[in-house]
């Protein structure tokens, strides 16, 4: 029996890294730091303080974490204002991203679900890897624009190629 399954949001039921990441290219270009092709994938996944310290320490965004963060949140919320109606408490959070399980323990916490009993359905190297730490199944669904890597993808307990390709019998296993 499943007690849960637990959805990424960003590129599994949304298709919004691409506006992260060029809120964060925006950013860094206007702060004279140096944009890399590599940055959107070594970011995927990770928390507000930890992609905030990588544009600073990585990128050289020379200004304050929490400047960083608010201004790349901001620049979202416009987006996701302009484009798609912005849900209040989007932006919390658990302290570390992904890989730590953080955030799905948090989420089965909430639905009081057992992890072993529970199915993630990620997108990315890390989203499948916080979720396999988490002790949880793991339906990979790969990012076209970020596709996880064959490693990260043999840690999935299965790899479909569209959400209409899940179905009950697939999440139970």
């Amino acid at each position: 029996m499943t007690d849960a399954v637990v959805f990424d949001l960003d590129g599994v039921l949304l298709e919004s890294e691409q506006v992260w990441n060029e809120a964060k290219r925006e950013l860094v270009e206007e702060h004279d730091g140096h944009w890399r092709d590599s940055a959107p994938r070594n970011m995927m996944g990770m928390s507000s303080p930890e992609w905030s310290r990588y544009l600073r320490d990585e990128l050289g965004v020379d200004i304050d974490l929490d400047r960083i963060s608010g201004e790349v949140v901001a620049r979202v919320e416009a987006t996701y204002r302009r484009e798609l109606p912005f849900l209040e408490g989007a932006r919390e959070a658990v302290e570390r991203g992904k890989p730590a399980p953080d955030v799905y323990l948090e989420a089965l916490r909430r639905l009081e679900a057992a992890p072993e009993a529970s199915t993630a359905v990620e997108d990315s190297n890390n989203g499948i890897r916080a979720a396999r730490v988490a002790g949880m199944r793991v339906v990979a669904l790969p990012n076209p624009a970020y596709p996880p890597g064959d490693e990260a993808l043999g840690l999935a307990d299965v790899v479909i190629h569209a959400l209409d390709e899940l179905t009950p019998a697939l999440v139970a296993g």
